[in-house]
């Protein structure tokens, strides 16, 4: 059947195509067919295939070319014995010859000249030829260390085409017999240096066994093994380049490893021998310096003995008959009290008011600039909150004993007030020692204080009111103050028997010029301070509304009792009196007030014609949570400080604007807090992170 022949050499030439390209490539050029397209040449293929004269024409060239290849196998077999025999011997093995058979090269080209035993011969070199490409691919992958060995003995360069061309290369019998030769030659050249190698590894295992054991560790060789196996092994990897440059170079890591180590460990010890010079030197300097301040306590401690002796003589002598009591009843009691109530200023109010300005400064840094005066501003709140508040409480309850717990209880609560007026906190948040130290003055105070009530005459303190002209027969400068100008502070009070004066008044004066002196005066809730005279010296009739009106105004405004209290520094008890017209405030603290209701309520007495103010301008307000105060800044930026402007805990602030700005950051309860909205002081081109300020209502 002509149509199924036609098909039968349509698939046969698709598969030579297909799977036997060489074979393919070979038809065409014994068909003499030399066409371009590729799909042409399979149809030219089958007609010449199917084209009697041309297919005898190719089988009579065949069968010649084989008729003059069995004529010349014979003899080229002989010569290839001769001049290859490596090669010979493959031939025999590959045809399943053996060696010793007699007259092997005619069996040999007799089964060369047998096509089946021929194809099966091709089969099996085909097979082991893809078995080569696919142990070639194999080892690049997994070994690339021993495939580029093979590369530089075949001598191909290492690129996109190397795996190919080993291939190629080991193929071809020549060049692989030239490869086994040349390695062959270097394994022959190397026998003495395996030799040398054996002694070696037996010297080794011998003299040094830590290096022996260290070499079968870096090669992976069990230490279980028999000796005689591991020396074996050691040998064969250390003959082995490949292994050997791997071990060497991990033991090179490892050396490079242990030196930077060294060398860190060096300079950790350079480091700490300088250290320790360094705090040799130091332990030096300290232990000079304690030895020092000792000796300067003990000197102090002398001084301070000598001077109260000084001052109590001083006292006598500067006495006269115009001035002293003379009853000899009343002398010595009274030399005494003198000389404890000199010792409680000089002393006691000295280191107590050190202690808490050095406390105060580490909350707000810029006091430091005017230190004198914010000492003397420390003592007149000691000085009026223990000795003269003090000696109002003894005379309206003389009886009270120092032991009671009644004493105890009034020593807590002035050291309350204290703590408010300094700090505008309680004592929950004040130092220990601070609190310790203030109520040991305060029940020290007291006892002084009762003991010159009970004296007969009985003794007297006062203080003078701030802005009364310096008088050198009643008050006596601080040093560095001159005697002259007006009184701000009477930092230590004064003693006296009905007219007669044992002990001036400490002050703090400034110059006459300076009409309106730098204070933060406080309010003290006792009659001290809020006298009749300087009451008076306010003249209601100035301001339309009453100190009394005035709070309650601010209280319709949101703000407590309080809050005003900490904006204008006194205690909520005394602004609670200022309402229920129990007292009045002094002259600064009623132009304080009048200045927060006019800030607040606006500057119209009339409290009803202002009442939408601060609804119209937007105020809010709110008062300081930080515990070290707040600085304003210029801008809504934490670097852009404006400096000299502070606002201290608890103080009341006023607002008009808020936006966005730095993010600032505060701890509360060691959790931290951020937030980056800023609020513009009213009335000022000053901003204040939120952060820093609790507010009385959210933002809208």
């Amino acid at each position: 059947d002509s149509n199924s022949q036609q098909d039968s050499w349509k698939n046969w030439i698709s598969n030579i195509e297909q799977n036997h390209k060489e074979l393919f490539q070979w038809l065409l050029n014994q068909f003499d067919i030399k066409t371009i397209e590729w799909y042409k040449k399979k149809e030219l293929l089958e007609e010449a295939i199917n084209n009697p004269g041309k297919l005898l024409g190719v089988l009579s060239e065949l069968q010649l070319r084989i008729e003059q290849f069995e004529q010349g196998l014979k003899p080229s077999l002989d010569q290839l014995e001769k001049d290859n025999y490596t090669l010979f011997k493959w031939l025999l093995d590959v045809f399943e010859i053996n060696n010793f058979t007699l007259q092997k090269n005619d069996t040999l080209a007799n089964n060369m000249k047998d096509a089946q035993k021929l194809f099966a011969v091709f089969k099996k070199i085909q097979e082991s030829d893809l078995s080569l490409k696919t142990e070639i691919d194999q080892l690049q992958k997994t070994k690339p260390q021993l495939f580029n060995s093979l590369l530089q003995c075949f001598e191909i360069s290492p690129n996109y085409w190397a795996s190919e061309n080993l291939e190629k290369k080991m193929r071809d019998h020549k060049v692989l017999f030239g490869v086994f030769a040349k390695l062959s030659q270097y394994s022959g050249a190397n026998y003495q240096q395996q030799q040398n190698c054996q002694q070696k590894i037996e010297d080794l295992a011998k003299n040094n066994q830590f290096l022996f054991n260290y070499l079968l560790k870096s090669f992976i060789i069990s230490e279980n093994l028999p000796p005689n196996q591991q020396k074996q092994q050691l040998e064969i990897k250390l003959l082995d380049p490949i292994l050997s440059v791997q071990a060497f170079s991990n033991f090179y890591d490892h050396c490079k490893r242990l030196n930077t180590q060294l060398q860190d460990t060096k300079d950790s010890e350079n480091a700490m021998r300088q250290e320790l010079e360094k705090l040799q030197k130091e332990k030096r300097s300290v232990s000079y310096y304690e030895d020092k301040m000792q000796e300067l306590e003990a000197e102090n401690e002398a001084l301070k003995k000598k001077s109260g002796e000084m001052f109590a003589t001083l006292s006598r002598q500067n006495r006269n008959e115009t001035t002293t009591i003379t009853s000899d009843n009343s002398r010595r009691q009274r030399d005494t009290l003198i000389s404890e109530f000199q010792t409680l200023a000089s002393q006691d109010f000295k280191r107590i008011t050190v202690q808490i300005f050095n406390y105060l400064i580490l909350i707000n840094p810029e006091l430091q600039n005017n230190r004198k005066q914010e000492e003397a501003k420390i003592r007149s709140i000691l000085s009026e909150r223990i000795l003269i508040a003090g000696f109002n409480w003894i005379t309206e309850k003389n009886s009270v004993s120092s032991e009671s717990n009644l004493w105890i209880t009034k020593a807590k609560e002035i050291t309350q007030l204290i703590t408010q007026d300094l700090f505008q906190q309680s004592t929950g948040n004040i130092s220990k020692e601070i609190i310790e130290s203030l109520e040991n003055l305060t029940q020290k105070g007291l006892k002084l204080v009762k003991d010159i009530i009970n004296d007969q005459p009985p003794g007297e303190l006062w203080i003078e009111p701030k802005g009364k002209n310096f008088n050198p027969d009643k008050h006596e400068p601080i040093i560095g103050c001159e005697a002259d100008g007006l009184i701000l502070y009477t930092t230590y009070p004064g003693y006296r028997t009905g007219s007669r004066i044992l002990e001036k008044a400490i002050v703090f004066t400034v110059p006459k010029s300076e009409t309106n002196p730098p204070t933060n005066d406080v309010e003290i809730t006792s009659n001290i301070g809020e006298t009749n005279t300087e009451s008076s010296d306010i003249s209601l009739s100035s301001k339309l509304i009453s100190a009394a009106d005035k709070v309650k105004g601010l209280n319709e405004k949101g703000m407590s009792d309080q809050n005003i209290a900490s904006k204008i520094v006194v205690s909520s008890q005394t602004v609670s009196n200022w309402k229920k017209g129990e007292s009045h405030p002094s002259k600064d603290n009623a132009e304080k007030l009048d200045q927060l209701y006019q800030e607040f309520c606006g500057k119209s007495s009339n409290l009803e014609n202002n009442s939408s103010t601060n609804e119209e301008q937007k105020i809010f307000s709110g008062v300081v949570s930080r515990q070290y105060g707040t600085q304003l800044y210029n801008s809504p930026k934490q670097s852009d400080i404006c400096h000299g402007n502070f606002k201290n805990l608890h103080d009341l602030v006023s607002f008009d604007k808020w936006t966005e700005g730095e993010k600032v950051t505060v701890f509360e309860n060691q959790t931290p807090n951020s937030d980056n909205i800023w609020l513009k002081v009213a009335d000022t081109d000053y901003w204040i992170p939120r952060a820093h300020i609790r507010l009385d209502q959210e933002l809208s």
